[in-house]
């Protein structure tokens, strides 16, 4: 893994506003840029393979900027956004992780930083890597959101949860982008 930190900031807020859950009414005027980076992989670099299904199977290490003051909670979710899929495909989603946290190491369990972890499009309450079929290369977006409030839910919630949970409550918003394959 490189030590060298790579980031995307958003360039306008409209974009931002593209990356909140689908059904968000929240819009571009209501949300603050969040910089997202990693040490592991610069954005729309290459997924390093200890983050995918070949490999380790964790989460990626990751550090966001500071979210607005408003911010209560924050929310991630590791998707699979390739274009031409019908929707997208969710790996990760973790919430109600405090504000002030700053940093998630490599394999972070939830509960060590606060959060819950809601079901991911496999069924789990867990990170399930990166794994599209032989031959293709898929785009995923790690996604953080900053909100104004906890949002309550148990353990387990599902993405159509978290994101009505969310809806008017989205302060802050940034990603970064990697692709992988095998």
């Amino acid at each position: 893994m490189s030590s060298t930190r790579y980031g995307l900031s958003l360039a306008t807020l409209a974009v931002a506003a593209s990356c909140m859950p689908a059904g968000s009414p929240d819009s571009a005027t209501e949300a603050t840029t969040i910089t997202v980076t990693s040490p592991a992989f610069a954005n729309k670099g290459m997924l390093p393979v200890d983050f995918s299904c070949d490999g380790e199977n964790m989460s990626p290490a990751f550090v966001i900027s500071s979210p607005p003051e408003r911010a209560q909670a924050l929310v991630v979710v590791l998707e699979d956004s390739e274009p031409g899929r019908t929707g997208v495909f969710t790996h990760w989603i973790v919430y109600d992780v405090p504000a002030t946290v700053r940093a998630f190491s490599p394999g972070v369990d939830a509960s060590t930083v606060g959060g819950l972890v809601g079901k991911n499009d496999f069924g789990r309450n867990q990170y399930n890597g990166p794994c599209p079929p032989s031959g293709d290369v898929h785009t995923y977006v790690l996604r953080v959101f900053a909100v104004d409030k906890l949002l309550g839910l148990p353990p387990g919630a599902d993405r159509a949860g978290v994101a009505a949970a969310m809806r008017g409550h989205t302060v802050g918003a940034g990603e970064l982008r990697a692709v992988f394959g095998h």
